[in-house]
């Protein structure tokens, strides 16, 4: 007999001790599985000012079909609340451009509902404001609310600035 024979022969018993642990085990874990719910003395006291909750429904689906249709995504009082612009907002022009050149200055406005632009020179008018000043990228407006600073491509026109705070 070789010795690797012998140090096999000298395993087979740890190796079926290890299998006889395992099996055992398994069974134990298996035996607790089944039985999932804590001994009684284990289990928390309810409280009285609590209301006992239901079980989790067996299918959520079901629940949230019925919330959807409890709550139809087309009725009017679904949708957003409307945005109201200011006064200040509706009132004043939108420009979309400025051209500026050593023969001529002229900002270029958003036409109404639009419409055609409308391109005018300092001193000209726009709806109830004067054009005071045109400088590259931006113009200055006076009118009813005081004199204000428009930029070309504001996402809206309220975005105007007040007299001299963004002069650069």
């Amino acid at each position: 007999m070789t010795a690797g024979n012998r140090f096999a022969l000298a395993l087979l018993p740890l190796l079926a001790l290890g299998a006889a642990l395992a099996a055992a085990l398994h069974a134990g874990l298996a035996g607790d599985a089944t039985d999932t719910a804590p001994p009684e003395a284990a289990r928390p006291a309810a409280h009285a000012d609590m209301p006992e909750s239901d079980p989790p429904a067996a299918n959520p689906v079901d629940d949230w079909v019925a919330t959807t249709l409890a709550r139809p995504l087309f009725e009017p009082e679904r949708r957003p609340p409307t945005l109201r612009s200011t006064p200040v907002d509706a009132e004043l022009p939108r420009l979309i451009g400025v051209m500026v050149s050593p023969a001529t200055k002229v900002a270029i406005f958003a036409g109404a509902s639009g419409g055609k632009p409308l391109v005018v020179a300092e001193g000209g008018r726009v709806g109830g404001h004067v054009v005071q000043s045109i400088r590259p990228g931006e113009a200055t407006l006076a009118g009813p609310r005081g004199q204000r600073i428009l930029h070309p491509f504001a996402r809206n026109p309220g975005a105007a600035s007040a007299t001299g705070a963004d002069r650069r």
